[in-house]
């Protein structure tokens, strides 16, 4: 189920795949990653253009054949270093190694499959693409890494994707942005109208059955405040979420395990969803209410009935 405005669907936003395994920030062995799965092949591939903005000129022989992952930082970013808690945007361009022509690119303006880039959590993928995770583990916000597949440490990848497994695909990837996957701040006591909500170790929440009667008007309430930069009408913002129906506390939708997060802007969910996010601060857990009149009104939704009221549990993770 989905909480966008415009679809009753489940949120099945299009996400590549991806484990990222990550390792210590120390530079030392940041160096000392990069230099063992550095290759002949990896070192082969050159790219020009702005890290998150453009990829041109790029070269590499071919055929473009590996057994193991090879993969090369092609110019080095200062952000934070990866690491296996946290969540990633990435931008790339996919080449199928017999030739220097583009098969998709994703994440840049120009691009030709989405100018969004990819945000994953990488412990939801853990077996979807291990030459990648490996590839990827000593990162850096910022970085822009040459990947040659291998076609023995990526075979069930290659062979479900269509890529096939006499070469051995190249990737630009461009390390965009890192977060946290969970809300990060000073909890915050709440009125009584809203339900008790509980966290997983992971951070993701359950809430009691609601009671009473269900306030009349959105109704907010900020459960962890983080201190990060505050959400404007204009931002998109990357959240974690869970909804409830109120009437038995039934859950109908959650991004919670799914390894995809929600890019919500102004114009893309419902209005209760974005009154309650607008003006928080990045880092923040937000509980709202809301009434049909600000959710799917009197039209039924998959498993949420008519006129039903609401309750979301929203960790807001960054603003694009």
């Amino acid at each position: 189920m989905s909480i966008r405005r415009f679809s009753a669907v489940a949120l099945t936003a299009v996400v590549v795949g991806i484990s990222l395994v990550g390792c210590s920030a120390d530079s030392a062995e940041q160096a000392s990653c990069d230099a063992s799965l550095s290759g002949d092949l990896s070192e082969s591939v050159s790219a020009s253009g702005t890290v998150g903005d453009s990829v041109t000129d790029t070269s590499f022989p071919t055929p473009m054949v590996t057994e193991q992952t090879q993969a090369t930082v092609l110019e080095q970013g200062d952000g934070d270093a990866l690491s296996d808690s946290s969540a990633w945007s990435i931008a790339y361009t996919l080449y199928a190694g017999t030739s220097t022509e583009a098969v998709e690119s994703v994440g840049y303006p120009d691009s030709t499959s989405s100018t969004s880039a990819v945000t994953i959590e990488p412990s939801a993928y853990a077996d979807s693409w291990p030459g990648l995770a490996t590839a990827l583990s000593c990162g850096h916000v910022g970085d822009r890494i040459a990947i040659v597949m291998g076609t023995v440490d990526n075979a069930d990848f290659l062979e479900s994707s269509g890529l096939g497994s006499d070469s051995s695909p190249v990737m630009i990837v461009d390390v965009v942005d890192g977060f946290g996957t969970r809300a990060e701040g000073s909890s915050q006591s709440v009125a009584s109208v809203f339900p008790t909500v509980t966290l997983a170790t992971d951070g993701q929440p359950g809430i009691s059955t609601p009671e009473g009667t269900a306030p009349e008007d959105t109704t907010i309430g900020v459960l962890i405040k983080g201190d990060g930069e505050t959400v404007a009408a204009e931002d998109t913002v990357v959240v974690q979420y869970s909804g409830w129906l109120w009437s038995d506390g039934t859950q109908f939708s959650t991004s919670w395990g799914s390894g995809q997060f929600l890019e919500a802007a102004q114009d893309s969910v419902i209005d209760g969803f974005w009154k309650a996010v607008e003006g928080q601060t990045v880092g923040s857990q937000v509980i709202v209410i809301v009434p049909a009149k600000d959710g799917y009104g009197d039209t039924e939704s998959s498993s949420i009935p008519a006129n039903s009221t609401l309750i979301f549990v929203i960790d807001i993770l960054t603003v694009r």
